[in-house]
């Protein structure tokens, strides 16, 4: 079995975190705070483009990391975004 270092795992957390703000932006988004769901996107998207500088700067790229990145994009990008319209739409007809 591979010894992890803490060099390769500094990415991963980073990944981490983006994946936390995407599911805070579907909380808020539920929660009809859109400004903050909005914000936490956008927070994800930072952490998605230092994840990938930095496990290239660090050469501390992985099977684990890739699948990780995979996910926290499909949730910030795909379903955070996706419910975040959603409810906005939701929002808007149920004040009518």
């Amino acid at each position: 079995m591979r010894r992890l270092n803490l060099r390769s795992l500094i990415p991963n957390l980073i990944t981490l975190s983006g994946l936390s703000f995407g599911l805070s932006s579907i909380r808020f988004a539920i929660e009809g705070e859109f400004s903050l769901a909005v914000i936490c996107i956008l927070f994800a998207a930072v952490c998605d483009v230092l994840d990938g500088m930095l496990a290239r700067h660090l050469e501390s790229e992985s099977d684990l990391g890739f699948q990780l990145d995979s996910l926290s994009d499909f949730l910030s990008f795909g379903v955070a975004p996706g419910i975040l319209i959603y409810m906005a739409i939701f929002y808007e007809n149920s004040s009518i």
